[in-house]
């Protein structure tokens, strides 16, 4: 990012946004040489890192922020109370349109789900996706839904996970045959999203840490039941009979959702598109575009 950003015939833009700590602080040390007038960082959350170097580079992209933007109300108010930061609240959106068709049958195929209820669950393997409580959670429903399948998606990042990823393994490699029925995909591609929400009996999204839950409203327009933390921010922009809740310290509680979401009724479906279609791109670009009038100047030469 400096590399490139320090040759002025790159340099030719009004303003700067960072989305994540690595382009923060390249943003930042542009900043700091004077090659840019200064940057708004959006926070999707904050993280806490064993490595105290990262910890400092993390800080220093919020800190060295002439304007911050965030997706939720828990984390306007987590900046506000760490850093005394005011942050304007951007929200996030779904593309409607995207997420309503989509045919999962070739997916099924692929990774041999067969014709049973597939439980998604959406970002790898990763402490604050809870993903072994939801494992938990899964075999606890095994033995009732013998065709069931859970469906791990994702797991693509620039993190150490290894330890938890460990723990997780030795959790499949105790319970024998059950692993079989336990799929792990790997990084999916964009364009497969839409079916592999539409073939997933539910989300399920048990996460202890997140900035929004951009895949929730993504479930929510393809009228995928989803289950969520009962815990912000899933609790900021949806409500009881939105979703199925559940304490995600608990994995009983994890999979009495899990098994509420296989009958939902139309109603729900319903109700999940009209959830989904409140929260658009459009929304969040002019909210997004009001921060930028106020912080819009030319970029140095």
């Amino acid at each position: 990012y400096v590399r490139w950003f320090e040759r002025p015939e790159n340099r030719s833009f009004d303003l700067y946004h960072a989305h994540d700590g690595i382009s923060g602080n390249a943003l930042a040390t542009l900043k700091q040489a004077g090659l840019i007038s200064g940057f708004v960082r959006t926070v999707h959350h904050i993280d806490a890192f064993a490595d105290a170097r990262l910890q400092v580079l993390q800080e220093r992209s919020i800190r060295d922020a002439d304007a911050l933007m965030t997706v939720s109300e828990l984390w306007r108010r987590r900046l506000a109370e760490d850093f005394g930061r005011e942050a304007a609240i951007c929200g996030n959106g779904v593309d409607l349109e995207k997420f309503s068709t989509g045919d999962g049958d070739a997916l099924r195929t692929r990774w041999r789900l067969g014709a049973g209820p597939v439980f998604l669950a959406v970002g790898g393997v990763e402490a604050r996706k809870n993903t072994l409580r939801m494992l938990e959670a899964f075999a606890m429903l095994a033995s009732d839904l013998a065709d069931a399948r859970f469906l791990i998606a994702g797991g693509a990042s620039l993190l150490d996970h290894g330890a938890y990823q460990s723990e997780f393994r030795a959790a499949l490699d105790a319970m024998g045959a059950l692993a079989d029925r336990i799929v792990l995909t790997g990084p999916v591609a964009d364009a497969d999203m839409p079916a592999l929400y539409r073939l997933a009996a539910a989300l399920v999204f048990a996460s202890v840490k997140e900035g929004f839950g951009l895949c929730v409203l993504e479930a929510m327009a393809s009228a995928t039941p989803v289950v969520v933390s009962r815990m912000a921010p899933f609790t900021e922009y949806l409500g009881e009979g939105d979703a199925l809740f559940c304490d995600p310290y608990d994995p009983a509680s994890i999979a009495a959702a899990m098994r509420a979401a296989l009958w939902p009724d139309e109603a729900a479906r319903r109700r999940a598109r009209a959830i989904a279609a409140s929260h658009s791109w459009r929304a969040v670009a002019q909210r997004t575009l009001s921060l930028y009038r106020r912080l819009r100047e030319p970029a140095h030469a």
